[in-house]
């Protein structure tokens, strides 16, 4: 096999192994499924980041800059925040993942929360549309299922071409202007 065939392979490995992770959080609840994504959209976004930082950054240091807690990108918004700055996607993928943060944070932490039908949540989740919501039973509200698929779909896709970039940002190797 030839670079440019063992590159689409390990891509096409890494899109199978995301629609698998993808297609299990079918089966959860509308709770878990929402929270689960954004975490591994979180991971992703970490990973990308951590590109751009010096190979030889020891993951001590790296401990102390990214992971949970009080760190400067301890946070999914800051991490979103900091890949953004990169320039790792523009302002349209940076609103959709302000808005899939905001409908996961809305299932974490309210309690009355429990469906993509939540007014506050359905509201959310037309912004990712600019199209009303299709829906497969024929009314004028969507289903719960039509509106977790388009609230899965956005985020499986932002995963998958954050996942294809990730493959195309060179690892900084050592520092880019060492100091004496």
């Amino acid at each position: 096999m030839g670079d440019s065939e063992n590159i689409r392979e390990t891509i096409r490995q890494q899109f199978q192994a995301i629609q698998s992770y993808y297609d299990e959080l079918n089966g959860e609840s509308p709770r878990a499924a929402a929270i689960l994504v954004m975490i591994s959209l979180e991971d992703e976004i970490e990973r990308l980041i951590r590109k751009k930082f010096p190979s030889d950054l020891s993951n001590t240091k790296w401990d102390k800059i990214c992971g949970a807690g009080p760190k400067p990108l301890g946070t999914f918004e800051a991490k979103r925040d900091m890949a953004y700055a990169f320039g790792l996607f523009g302002s349209e993928t940076y609103g959709k993942l302000k808005t899939l943060a905001t409908i996961r944070n809305k299932f974490a932490h309210l309690k009355g929360v429990r469906s993509f039908l939540d007014d506050s949540v359905l509201k959310d989740c037309r912004k990712l549309q600019p199209t009303p919501i299709p829906n497969a039973n024929g009314s004028d509200k969507p289903s719960e299922n039509d509106v977790r698929s388009l609230y899965m779909w956005t985020a499986q896709d932002i995963h998958e071409r954050l996942e294809e970039l990730a493959d195309h940002i060179p690892e900084i190797d050592g520092p880019l202007d060492p100091l004496p």
